[in-house]
């Protein structure tokens, strides 16, 4: 690949990262408005959890539990089926499931954005590198290796002026985003206290 390419799809890369981030930031701002709403209504059983999915597992499972699902007996259901219930019952009581079903659905976008863009910086990063390497991700014990080899290949890029530093530190952030979200499994929304 020549320079002007790779300059390219970095400068490609990077601007969807941009517009990834935004789209997330403003459902994440979403998030933490409901998610602290819910843990005044729910007088403390849902916590915020530090990721997108055991938040979702924590939503879930503070419907599931709740008094108007385990009536409705029933054993499976969808969302839509719940939403439908609560506006058949249209009791005050039932706000908080309501109000947990949209909290879930903002995670379910937070998941979808970020799924999107780690697909993106994979296949950005997998071109700029020349390096195929999706089918290593999912063995945790050559991550770091991985990490390395791709890291020198774009250090080679910088010693050798094909990219200039700032696109060197767009790469490198790009490259840094990829790898967390392959070691933890979803990025982290909380900080642990």
């Amino acid at each position: 690949m020549n320079t002007n390419e790779t300059l390219r799809y970095i400068n490609e890369m990077y601007n969807y990262h941009i517009e990834f981030e935004n789209e997330f930031n403003g459902y994440l701002s979403k998030f933490y408005e409901k998610a602290n709403e819910l843990k005044e209504f729910s007088n403390g059983k849902y916590q915020i959890e530090r990721n997108i999915n055991l938040n979702k597992v924590s939503v879930k499972g503070y419907i599931l539990e709740s008094n108007f699902v385990k009536q409705l007996n029933m054993h499976d259901f969808s969302f839509a089926e719940l939403k439908q219930a609560l506006i058949n019952n249209q009791s005050y009581d039932n706000y908080d499931i309501m109000f947990s079903i949209q909290l879930y659905e903002i995670l379910e976008e937070l998941e979808r954005i970020e799924n999107n863009e780690i697909d993106n910086l994979l296949y950005y990063i997998q071109i700029i590198t020349e390096m195929p390497f999706e089918d290593k991700l999912n063995d945790k014990s050559i991550l770091q290796e991985l990490y390395n080899s791709l890291l020198n290949k774009i250090n080679n890029y910088k010693i050798s002026n094909v990219i200039n530093e700032e696109q060197y530190n767009k790469t490198i952030n790009c490259l840094n985003i990829l790898f967390n979200y392959y070691i933890n499994g979803s990025r982290k929304i909380k900080e642990e206290n």
